[in-house]
């Protein structure tokens, strides 16, 4: 496997338009946004940040990557990166590849 991915198509928003999707470890609390915690990696749609170890208190802005109802919002993790211990974490809004990031890998 080089590299995953997966999409998401937001169909709905309320007033409370609060989402993220990212990479995270397999014990991470499903509970809790991707990136609370060292060692994962989120984007946060409704700030329009990514948030990542180093950054993970105020997030690092991305221009134009708040995302709305209709938009599709993707994370792809590549493996390729592995023999260094950190694996690229890209992801995108409605195609268009946003800053990319990394996080730690280690297997188990």
């Amino acid at each position: 496997m080089i590299s995953t991915r997966f999409e998401v198509l937001i169909q709905e928003t309320g007033e409370r338009r609060i989402a993220a999707l990212g990479a995270v470890h397999e014990s991470y609390d499903g509970h809790e946004m991707p990136s609370r915690y060292s060692g994962t990696v989120g984007y946060h749609i409704d700030e329009g940040k990514i948030f990542e170890t180093g950054s993970h208190e105020q997030g690092r802005d991305v221009e134009g990557a708040m995302a709305y109802r209709g938009d599709l919002i993707a994370c792809e993790v590549d493996f390729r990166g592995v023999p260094e211990g950190k694996v690229s974490v890209l992801f995108f809004l409605n195609g268009i590849k946003i800053p990319r990031s990394s996080v730690e890998y280690t297997e188990r």
